[in-house]
């Protein structure tokens, strides 16, 4: 029976949960580690799925494989279907794909897995669930740390826990939360208008007993 094989570029933990998924829905991925680009035989593929660190990291895988596909796929070849996968990084800052040759054979569709699995994380986990809604209490979601997993969790509370007319919070902890508050504000000016959004210092929160989490 034919089996869709997809290459999948990327290494760890993050990878081998990918891949796991990808057998789960019938798909044989082939997993190629960053090195081995150059002898993976992407010529034959119509589809790839690649993961990197936005920025450089990113940059340089695709324009690696940019030259391979240039080189070996002929003008008359479909190009090759690329879903960029951004590990890490900073979700304060939006995605960019890099400029790429004019002769590129790529068609590139960048995801955020942070956002993705912040929206699946609270489509499992309604944060309304813990609130009174009917009775106008306030959703409010806390956040401990803020790395590129907490800083998508908060965007996506902002965008998806609104119901009522109560104004949903979000409670951050987190060291130096004075200087991550005003870089908050300073890229997302427009939060306070759909949320209360506060930080805290980690070690000295003092939490509203008002509004429970």
């Amino acid at each position: 029976m034919f089996q869709r094989v997809i290459p999948l570029v990327g290494e760890g933990p993050v990878a081998e949960a990918i891949a796991g998924s990808l057998r789960a829905c019938g798909v044989r991925p082939r997993l190629i580690g960053p090195r081995g680009l150059e002898s993976s035989g992407l010529h034959r593929a119509t589809e790839l799925i690649l993961m990197a660190q936005p920025g450089s990291e990113w940059q340089e895988l695709l324009e690696r494989v940019d030259r391979l596909c240039v080189r070996s796929r002929s003008g008359r070849a479909a190009p090759l279907q690329v879903a960029v996968l951004a590990i890490g990084g900073d979700n304060e800052k939006p995605l960019q794909l890099p400029r790429l040759s004019r002769q590129s054979r790529l068609g590139l569709r960048p995801f955020s897995l942070a956002k993705q699995a912040a929206r699946a994380l609270l489509t499992r986990f309604p944060p309304h669930l813990a609130a009174d809604v009917a009775a106008g209490q306030p959703v409010h979601v806390l956040i401990v740390g803020f790395d590129w997993l907490g800083q998508a969790i908060a965007l996506q509370t902002m965008r998806l826990a609104h119901y009522g007319a109560a104004t949903p919070r979000v409670t951050v902890l987190v060291r130096e939360a004075g200087a991550r508050a005003g870089r908050f504000k300073r890229v997302y000016p427009q939060a306070e208008r759909c949320c209360r959004v506060q930080f805290l210092e980690l070690e000295a929160a003092e939490l509203d007993p008002r509004s429970p989490v």
